[in-house]
């Protein structure tokens, strides 16, 4: 594989992470 193309999968995979841990971060505090 390009390393390009590696580098995006990662941050991409990181952004979709930070995001996943807000909104179950976000649901724990409406409770």
């Amino acid at each position: 594989m390009n390393f390009l193309v590696i580098g995006a999968v990662m941050i991409v995979g990181t952004w979709i992470g930070m995001a996943i841990v807000l909104w179950k971060t976000n649901l724990l505090n409406d409770d």
